[in-house]
């Protein structure tokens, strides 16, 4: 449910969307979204996919689009595998409450908005092979996501994968900067690699309540670089080159 900060947002962006659609520019409200809707041409629309998405669409593909808009999808709840293969941007709250997205993939995406995929709780299956910058709170609250690899990824923003408590292991071989809270109360987190060419900036809280988290894997050549550095030093023994 959205929240009442986020109401108006939300009703201007499907607003937005059937014009865009439609093709028009003349104002509508709330009350006439259903019938606007149901009038929309088939297919069409812009590169942006910001259109108000039937909530019994349980797969979607779409390789003609190559950026998502915010809301787009937003708690779409029968949703369960989405796949994008030319979007590069995926906009906030996009896929925020899609309650049974299972699998979503974006091979050439390259940045994650905040809370694109924030409580999607069986999420479970993941590829992003492509993305630079995770932004903030997009994973959040995903309860059912055990492993999150993402090999080009230089930026994960606060908060983002937070409360993602079936996450054992993490890879980002390329982060430069670790977010306040990125992964706050990941209980079951385990592993973690990052297998930079650098010691990464790390949050003092980054790793807040992460109890299970035993080893984090770096290479050898920087174990005592990263033993040493500002935050990263209250996990010394937890560092492990490789």
């Amino acid at each position: 449910m959205a929240t009442s900060n986020n109401l108006g947002d939300l009703l201007t962006s499907i607003a937005n969307a059937i014009r865009s659609k439609g093709g028009t520019t003349a104002s509508i409200n709330a009350q006439a979204f259903p019938s606007a809707i149901m009038n929309l041409p088939s297919g069409g629309g812009s590169e942006t996919e910001d259109a108000f998405v039937t909530r019994t669409l349980s797969t979607y593909e779409n390789s003609r689009v190559s950026t998502i808009g915010s809301y787009a999808f937003y708690s779409c709840s029968s949703l369960i595998t989405v796949s994008f293969p030319n979007v590069t941007t995926i906009g906030s709250s996009a896929f925020f409450y899609c309650s049974y997205l299972t699998t979503a993939s974006f091979p050439n995406a390259t940045t994650i908005g905040n809370y694109a995929f924030n409580n999607c709780p069986r999420l479970t299956t993941i590829s992003f092979p492509n993305v630079t910058t995770i932004r903030s709170s997009a994973f959040a609250y995903c309860n059912y996501l055990t492993t999150a690899s993402f090999p080009n990824a230089t930026t994960i923003g606060n908060y983002a994968f937070t409360y993602c408590s079936s996450l054992t292991t993490i890879s980002f071989p390329n982060v430069t900067t670790i977010g306040n809270y990125a992964f706050f109360y990941c209980s079951k987190l385990t592993k973690a690699y990052f297998l930079t060419s650098t010691v990464p900036t790390l949050s003092n809280s980054a790793f807040y309540n992460c109890r299970a988290l035993t080893s984090i894997y770096v290479k050898s050549s920087l174990v005592t670089s990263f033993k040493t550095a500002t935050n990263w030093s209250s996990l010394s023994t937890k560092i492990i080159g490789m």
